[in-house]
């Protein structure tokens, strides 16, 4: 009886052993995020015994996780840096559950061992810098938009006076370049469909509200043309009189005052 229950051990460390193997590398994820649209983007996983660490991409830059563990079949990732989880299943070698937050309802999440794609078509080159016509509640009348690319494959960023969409990435699709980012915080789609006149219409979907239509040339083409230029972020927000000092006066954690006038910031 007790060669049996060593033997049974035995196989649970080793099916335990084999399943953190299977989950180690790149898997192909998507998100749900309604009826009609599920955003895929990649995420990598690596494991030390039972524990996880997985990682989301914007561009080349990694957004790693806090914690993790696979405990059999049962996965679940923190990233307490967004206050979000991944809860999931990994059976038959697809993870499935789900991703999300205190802050808002849960995705659906499924994941894929990465499968490389086909070299695709390549498309019309569109590298450099686009300025795209948008009225904001900040003032705005235009932003950027920077283009990337190597080969079928094309980088972008829109970038707005308050921050910019992350990088997203993706290929040539028939008529269209489709690129895709979700860094656990940011998600987004945005579709770059080349015109005859030279610019670029734009479809942008992220995880909240409708998808925005925007359109986009050139920046050479908005200043030949006399069109409104993004807002220089160095202009929209500044101090009423740079020459008047800067002052404060707050309790800090422990209930101490801390003011402008202490000692340690005297000629900072």
């Amino acid at each position: 009886m007790k060669s049996l229950l060593v033997a049974g051990a035995l196989l649970l460390g080793a099916a335990s052993t084999a399943s953190a193997q299977a989950l180690s590398g790149v898997w192909d994820a998507t998100l749900t995020v309604g009826p009609d649209y599920s955003l895929p983007f990649p995420i990598e996983l690596t494991t030390t015994g039972n524990q996880v660490t997985a990682s989301f991409f914007n561009g080349d830059l990694r957004v790693t996780s806090t914690s993790g563990t696979l405990d059999g079949t049962k996965l679940n990732v923190d990233f307490a840096d967004y206050d979000s989880r991944i809860d999931a299943t990994l059976e038959n070698g697809v993870i499935k559950g789900q991703y999300g937050g205190s802050r808002g309802q849960p995705h659906a999440f499924e994941a894929h061992p990465h499968v490389a794609a086909a070299a695709g078509e390549e498309g019309p080159s569109i590298k450099g810098n686009w300025t795209i016509a948008h009225v904001s509640p900040k003032g705005e009348k235009a932003w950027h938009l920077i283009v990337s690319q190597q080969g079928p494959v094309v980088s972008a960023a829109i970038l707005r006076v308050d921050g910019d969409t992350g990088t997203l990435r993706g290929q040539w699709q028939k008529d269209r370049y489709v690129l895709n980012l979700f860094d656990g915080a940011r998600g987004a789609t945005l579709e770059l469909v080349p015109q005859a006149d030279g610019s670029l219409a734009l479809t942008l979907k992220g995880l909240r509200g409708p998808a925005s239509t925007l359109s986009a040339v050139r920046d050479e083409v908005a200043l030949a043309k006399g069109l409104p230029l993004p807002t220089d972020p160095e202009q929209q927000t500044r101090l009423k009189n740079p020459s008047e000092p800067l002052r404060f006066s707050f309790p800090d954690l422990d209930g101490n005052v801390v003011s402008s006038t202490d000692e340690r910031f005297k000629n900072k």
